[in-house]
């Protein structure tokens, strides 16, 4: 949002810009940063490994017969 509010013809107010970058910091101080939990872990550690072999495999699918 911040990014785009940057003026590129000149036609945008400067205080309208400073508000809108000032009600994001509120609404992300006020808000957001509380209840904001980060990533979470779709499943087990065994299927993930699980999961991590297959890519293995598939790359080592991929890579074809070693060359040397």
């Amino acid at each position: 949002m911040v990014l785009f509010s940057f003026p590129t013809s000149g036609n945008i107010s400067w205080p309208f810009m400073v508000g809108i970058v000032v009600l994001l910091l509120v609404y992300y101080f006020g808000w957001a940063r509380k209840r904001f939990q980060g990533p979470r872990v779709m499943g087990a550690e065994a299927d993930l490994t699980e999961i991590e072999r297959e890519f293995e495999h598939a790359a080592e699918d991929l890579k074809g017969p070693a060359t040397a």
